[in-house]
């Protein structure tokens, strides 16, 4: 259980999916089944986002009801960690890490900062070109954010020894920390 909380070393993909993806798979499941009956009032469908017509996918719907946040809260930690360490095992850091992570998120914010400024502040003539600049963020934020995710699911980890660490697949690696 303690490699789901150090950051230092690497971890293969096949460890990572058994580990950590499969897992909070799962676990996110469960919460949402929780949530869902027991705190209703928390949970929205995707009927419920057709017929509100608003700018608002179901994803970010997910985690609205307390089994969910309490999963985020305590899965925060061990999924940084794990995905650092998933990346380590590709060549890359903790800067590729925080630009992966952090950029979808500074889409997000800034589309929703931009859009408010959008709706109470800019005439309805600047609201073309506002909202073409609002989605060259969100697509810029996004793509990266696929990226990284596509490296820590997909790609194969570096052979050998690398600066982080040996290779989780060779026979001297620790299986604790592979």
């Amino acid at each position: 259980m303690g490699f789901l909380f150090g950051s230092k070393g690497r971890m293969s993909r096949e460890s990572y999916w058994l580990y950590v993806v499969l897992p909070i798979i799962g676990l996110g499941v469960a919460t949402g089944g929780l949530d869902w009956a027991y705190f209703p009032e928390f949970t929205t469908t995707l009927e419920d986002h057709v017929q509100s017509k608003l700018i608002r996918s179901a994803i970010l719907t997910l985690g609205e009801g307390p089994a969910q946040i309490g999963l985020t809260v305590v899965a925060a930690w061990p999924l940084f960690a794990t995905g650092l360490r998933r990346l380590h095992d590709v060549g890359r850091g903790v800067v590729f890490a925080a630009t992966t992570w952090i950029a979808p998120y500074v889409g997000l914010f800034a589309s929703i900062h931009f859009s408010k400024e959008l709706v109470f502040a800019a005439p309805p003539t600047q609201w073309q070109s506002a909202t073409i600049l609002i989605s060259a963020v969100v697509a810029a934020g996004t793509l990266v954010g696929f990226w990284g995710g596509l490296l820590m699911l997909f790609w194969p980890g570096r052979k050998g020894e690398n600066r982080y660490g040996p290779d989780p697949l060779s026979k001297s690696a620790d299986p604790a920390v592979g």
